[in-house]
């Protein structure tokens, strides 16, 4: 579940509101509720950014991409809508990885599916270019969804072992654990595993995370 949403800007309710167009808006299931971006240069550049309370491998988000009508009725696909619509999204974790997702262009809710699973316990989504609307004034996010696996305990350790394919693995480790000895053995087993032994356990962790 969402921990917490914080964002780059947020527009004033006109009506004093304080939730008026906060960031927590967009993680509150209800569509009629918006999380809008400051009125600057279409939303281009505005992000929010969205926690957990358990990191999980993202795989997927759903996204309703603007802010319904006031009469809360959606007029066909295709036909014009009073706001922006982000159209491509940049994905980010917490470690600099991303990824880009690019929504179609209408106020229901869709889902799109990342290249490779981002792994983290918040991610931010960052407008990179947007439909524009008939009044080009707002550019929100009503609701969004992260699917994916959670975690496994030790997911750290799985992350080293990727990198351990290709390099030494017994150095990834040590460089990784240093002065943790216990950790170091509890990972390998005894030191005669080390070597050829670790090759093969370093891929077949590496395969169950990025299974």
């Amino acid at each position: 579940s969402y921990s917490d949403a914080r964002a780059s800007s947020s527009r004033e309710d006109p009506n004093g509101a304080p939730l008026g167009y906060a960031p927590i808006n967009a993680i509150d299931a209800e569509p009629r509720t918006a999380w809008c971006a400051d009125q600057r240069l279409l939303g281009i550049g505005e992000w929010i950014d969205i926690g957990l309370f358990t990191p999980i491998l993202l795989a997927r988000l759903g996204a309703i991409v603007t802010v319904p009508p006031p009469e809360g009725k959606l007029p066909p696909d295709g036909g014009p809508l009073p706001f922006n619509r982000a159209h491509r999204v940049n994905i980010s974790s917490p470690t600099g990885e991303e990824r880009f997702v690019e929504f179609d262009d209408t106020a229901r809710l869709q889902y799109k599916d990342l290249d490779e699973p981002l792994s983290g316990d918040r991610f931010r989504l960052t407008v990179e270019s947007v439909y524009p609307g008939e009044e080009r004034s707002l550019t929100c996010l009503s609701e969004g969804e992260f699917w994916g696996a959670s975690e496994p305990d030790g997911a750290a350790v799985d992350d080293l072992a990727r990198k351990a394919i290709t390099s030494d693995v017994r150095k990834v480790f040590d460089d990784a654990f240093a002065g943790d000895a216990d950790h170091v053995s509890a990972v390998y087993g005894a030191d005669d595993h080390a070597g050829a032994d670790c090759d093969a356990t370093a891929g077949d962790r590496a395969g169950t995370t990025t299974a």
